[in-house]
């Protein structure tokens, strides 16, 4: 299962973490985790286009952390 939380802090979002597999189908070719990966990325590299400098990591189990 995929499991995205956004973080809050009074009424700003600071933190968003994505974590797991769809297990859709078999790795490699699974592409309900390949969109949630593209949508994940994206989010960050939309920050880094308008201005912000985010701070993340990203592994192969299907980690992204962003603050």
């Amino acid at each position: 299962m995929i499991m995205v939380r956004f973080f809050k802090d009074h009424e700003r979002y600071y933190r968003m973490v994505t974590q797991g597999h769809a297990e859709y189908d078999i790795e490699g070719h699974d592409i309900v985790c390949a969109a949630v990966s593209t949508l994940a990325q994206t989010f960050v590299n939309s920050l880094e286009t308008q201005g912000v400098d985010p701070t993340y990591s990203v592994d192969e189990d299907g980690y992204l952390d962003c603050m």
